[in-house]
């Protein structure tokens, strides 16, 4: 009986993973070995590919964030709470060579909240009008600052 091409392909593909599971340690040290002696080679082959496949590596990583998001956060926030010090100087350079970048991102931000109303921005509004620290104002007072707010705006509307 004659295999076919694709009997033969499985025939391979079984004999090969069988080959490997026997001579494991061996492959590996082989492995090692070549890319000690050819790191700068595979990194510079594997940073031009990324850079070719600019949209693939973001994909890949969109879609490892979006099934892996609690694990990520988590050791995230365990390396900003056991590095805050590199973290802090880390983060003054970048603000620092961004400085435009950072100024769009806080108008962009700032309008929303405005916008939002939201509760740090109504605070920093009554802080600004009143003199109190901004912790030291309650809850309600935000609320009712925050509906007058929407009944002038409301106003404002109904005149035009």
């Amino acid at each position: 009986m004659v295999a076919s091409p694709n009997q033969k392909k499985l025939r391979a593909a079984k004999a090969q993973r069988a080959y490997y599971s026997r001579n494991r340690d061996e492959q590996c040290c082989k492995r090692r070995a070549y890319y000690a002696a050819n790191r700068e080679k595979i990194n510079a082959k594997s940073r031009a590919w990324r850079a070719a496949s600019r949209e693939k590596v973001k994909a890949y990583y969109r879609a490892y964030y979006a099934a892996n998001r609690e694990k990520i956060n988590a050791k995230s926030l365990a390396w900003h709470a056991s590095n805050r010090e590199k973290h802090n100087v880390m983060s003054r350079a970048w603000y620092a060579a961004n400085r435009e970048k950072v100024k769009a991102q806080l108008r962009a931000r700032g309008g929303a909240n405005r916008e939002r109303l939201v509760n740090y921005y109504v605070a920093a509004l009554i802080r600004n009008s009143s003199g109190f620290p901004r912790k030291s104002i309650p809850q309600s007072l935000i609320a009712a600052k925050r509906e007058h707010l929407k009944v002038l705006r409301l106003l404002k509307e109904q005149s035009r």
